[in-house]
């Protein structure tokens, strides 16, 4: 099986080779309204990625907005980022809404809320809707290059504001339902049809990129909204056995048959995640593949790993990577080291919490 995976990895390598011998769109314009795929044809150096919008926060900072608000998402454009990432749930009427968890810090499971109760209790949470409504006037591009409009912005002392800077684009992350609040795994469908339609409603299909651990997600996205693109996103205990997964959570884990193709083992860990496995590098990178992604999103934990256990292994995998045809991310850097480390090793898009000092570092 190793050998027939390395096969079809090295026949993907040549086939990509190919179609980047093709071409590409060019990315310049006159404040027009900006696209995914502007962005995405002219990648030179590394951009940040607004994690959950302005960065972790459930309120105990004071001095920057709760993560996964509108403010969030404003306050993010306006230091400078190109692209915020959000999550979402679903609610018991049928709307799709920002927030990390699909259940509430007592546990009470979002789908089991109306979004006016949800918002009794939780008032700063908005609808996916209305978050892009809001995202949707960043959506901008520029005379020249983005480099260009910001070494404009640094030469006028930020006599520019950071809005004219930001292009306005949002990763929406669906994950897969808690089995806490899905027991049956029944609701993947709603979730992506409530997320469809809000982007569908907001007419920001062209500002937008969904991102999910789940190729079966990704896989229903592609079915429906065939124009987003997709980011397949990967962590490290996506890559362990079950054993050392309850060492490292401290709960159990369940197998179970989830017939969401790609010929991965799936498994519920606690009543909090439900997630596919990879067996190798190699699987996940097939997986991407077949799923259609353009970009995929490594997590630092695996790949400072990798490193430590063989240095140049992570520089190596984005290298492989790159190859095949994606755009990598990393998650996340929240200090200058931890940028400089997912610099080194070649990533191109880096999620960050620390959303000031990333708008200070990225290149592009």
């Amino acid at each position: 099986m190793k050998n027939a995976v390395k096969l079809l990895c090295t026949a993907l390598l040549l086939l990509s080779t190919f179609n980047a011998l093709a071409g590409g769109k060019t990315w310049a314009g006159n404040h027009s309204a900006a696209t995914v795929d502007d962005f995405l044809s002219d990648l030179q150096g590394t951009f940040a990625i607004g994690h959950r919008g302005f960065g972790s926060n459930l309120g105990e900072n004071p001095d920057k907005p709760i993560e996964n608000t509108i403010a969030a998402v404003v306050a993010a454009y306006e230091s400078g980022v190109s692209i915020v990432e959000v999550d979402v749930s679903i609610t018991a009427d049928g709307k799709a809404v920002v927030m990390h968890d699909d259940y509430l810090a007592d546990l009470t499971c979002v789908n089991a809320l109306s979004y006016e109760e949800l918002r009794t209790v939780r008032p700063e949470i908005p609808t996916l809707k209305a978050l892009l409504k809001t995202a949707k006037p960043y959506a901008r591009k520029y005379k020249g290059s983005h480099r260009q409009a910001k070494r404009q912005f640094k030469k006028t002392g930020g006599k520019l504001k950071g809005s004219d800077l930001a292009q306005g684009l949002v990763m929406i992350e669906i994950k897969t339902p808690s089995p806490l609040c899905d027991a049956t795994d029944s609701t993947e469908n709603a979730l992506t049809h409530a997320v469809i339609k809000a982007v569908r409603q907001s007419r920001t299909h062209k500002q937008v990129i969904i991102e999910s651990f789940s190729p079966a997600i990704l896989n229903k996205i592609a079915n429906v909204a065939p124009e987003i693109p997709l980011n397949l996103t990967m962590t490290a205990l996506q890559f362990l056995s079950e054993a050392q997964i309850e060492a490292a959570t401290g709960l159990p884990v369940v197998l179970i048959d989830k017939d969401a193709g790609y010929s991965l083992q799936w498994a519920e860990t606690g009543p909090f995640y439900r997630l596919p496995g990879y067996e190798s590098v190699e699987q996940y990178l097939v997986t991407a593949y077949f799923a259609g992604v353009s970009l995929i999103a490594l997590d630092w934990a695996f790949l400072a790993q990798a490193d430590q256990l063989q240095p140049g292994a992570a520089a190596a995998l984005v290298a492989q990577a790159k190859q095949l045809g994606f755009v990598v991310t990393g998650y996340v850097a929240d200090t200058e080291q931890q940028w400089q480390m997912f610099e080194m090793w070649g990533v191109e898009g880096i999620f960050t919490s620390n959303v000031p000092l990333g708008a200070a570092l990225q290149t592009r």
